[in-house]
């Protein structure tokens, strides 16, 4: 028979050697010397085999509880070493999902951009097309108070200072008007803009509102300016036609 195991080896020779002490062939002996001899010789052949075994077997648990510890510590490699996988994958997840978060509130962004960026092209010129009209406006205006004086009649002259101050009138009504509204609207615009949470760039929604926001306090402004302008033309030009008047009621 044979062993894989040189501790079942060990085992079963120290087993022999027990059961050869037990055995009765000693006592059937007529050599008492002899048996006794062959008995110290089993016990120390029995003896040897334990003190072997015993070594054998001190070695193997030593080996096994180093093999233990071994693999012990390489479980806890191996614990540290997921750990630190799991939280490189988790930040490369939260930087890429930031990336995504970024590139959607540049697309928003860029977007809203695009759009006040016409609106504003739009509004300014709208606001050269009405510049060209009034000066239009006030050049034939000029022309024809022109012509009304080289007419020589002063009843015409009269009349025609009198429409002219009733236009200019009106319109100033209706500018002041607008001016009131617009500056109800902006200032609007700008208290919603402050009630707007601080700006937060994992917002995507937040930052396209606030941006937008902002935008149209900035086109309100530059409205408000624009028909601001105007008034002060009217009234400068309402100041010019009452001097004009003036002048010629002092010519009577």
């Amino acid at each position: 028979m044979s062993y894989r195991d040189p501790l079942e080896a060990a085992r079963a020779r120290i087993a022999a050697l027990e059961d050869l002490l037990e055995s009765q062939r000693f006592a059937d002996s007529d050599e008492p010397d002899d048996e006794r001899a062959a008995l110290r010789r089993a016990r120390a052949a029995l003896a040897e085999e334990r003190a072997e075994h015993e070594a054998e077997l001190s070695e193997a648990r030593e080996r096994e509880s180093e093999l233990r510890r071994e693999v012990s510590r390489l479980e806890k490699e191996l614990i540290e070493e997921r750990a630190r996988r799991q939280a490189e994958v988790s930040l490369l997840r939260t930087k890429l999902e930031e990336a995504e978060r970024l590139v959607q509130n540049n697309a928003s962004l860029f977007e809203a951009e695009q759009t006040m960026q016409r609106a504003q092209a739009e509004a300014e010129s709208a606001r050269l097309k009405q510049q060209l009209v009034h000066k239009d406006n006030h050049i034939r205006e000029l022309r024809e108070e022109v012509r009304v004086h080289l007419g020589g009649d002063r009843r015409a002259v009269k009349a025609f200072y009198e429409a002219r101050a009733r236009v200019v009138g009106t319109e100033l009504a209706e500018q002041g008007a607008l001016a009131r509204k617009l500056e109800r609207s902006l200032s609007a615009a700008r208290e919603a803009m402050e009630q707007l949470p601080p700006a937060d760039v994992r917002d995507r929604e937040g930052m396209v509102e606030r941006e937008l926001a902002k935008r149209k306090v900035a086109v309100g402004e530059a409205e408000l300016e624009r028909v601001r302008d105007r008034l002060r033309r009217l009234e400068s030009e309402l100041e010019r036609i009452t001097a004009a008047e003036a002048e010629l009621a002092s010519r009577n």
